[in-house]
């Protein structure tokens, strides 16, 4: 049942990156980015990247690829779970009042922020892999939304251009842009703590036993 469950979680994962950019690549070339920027626009999104571990986990999970190895750790489901958790949170009620998709821009928009986070989320609780996860392996867990932060911050002081209004340098100067990362990485570590509560008391499931 719970391979099961990760089958269809990878499906959809794919499916919703696949459609996202085949939408958001030629769009962002017919912008007047070339190539090259255009995937590195679109890989910049850290809803992109959550989703793309997303599925490298459920992926590790259904086959015994060694390099895969990492995506299997409980410690990086439960990171997932946390951050995936902080997409879907993040886009409701921020980014979602900033703009309306429509067509096939919605489904896509849909699919990324609230189906593949809630379909995660109830594997995750339900079905899970996970074994006990100490709470001393939050530091470790931070260091890809940090190492986030920062590439987000860097990448912006080269080329002027940030994914997310909220680390806009240029528009809003560094100390909101600090307060803003700062706020953001309690949050992620409080979704993590929760997260890390929710895999000890979740029934341990028979094909993970």
């Amino acid at each position: 049942m719970s391979k099961t469950w990760a089958g269809i979680g990878l499906f959809i994962g794919i499916a919703g990156l696949l459609l996202q950019f085949a939408l958001t690549v030629p769009a962002s070339m017919g912008a007047g980015r070339n190539l090259v920027m255009a995937l590195i626009h679109f890989f910049s999104y850290f809803t992109i990247q959550t989703n793309l571990i997303l599925v490298l986990v459920y992926a590790a999970v259904l086959t015994n690829a060694p390099l895969l190895g990492l995506f299997r750790k409980p410690e990086t489901r439960v990171m997932i779970a946390a951050l995936i958790t902080l997409v879907m949170v993040f886009y409701h009620f921020v980014l979602a009042q900033t703009w309306a998709p429509e067509g096939m821009w919605k489904v896509a928009d849909v699919v990324l922020h609230y189906v593949t986070p809630l379909f995660f989320l109830i594997w995750f609780a339900v079905l899970r892999y996970s074994k006990e996860v100490p709470l001393s392996a939050i530091p470790v867990m931070l260091i890809y939304p940090v190492v986030y932060v920062a590439y987000v911050l860097l990448r912006g002081a080269i080329i002027g251009e940030y994914p997310y209004a909220i680390f806009a340098a240029n528009e809003i100067g560094y100390a909101s842009v600090a307060v803003n990362s700062l706020v953001l990485l309690i949050a992620v570590a409080v979704l993590m703590v929760i997260a890390i509560f929710i895999d000890r008391i979740a029934p341990q499931s028979a094909e993970a036993a």
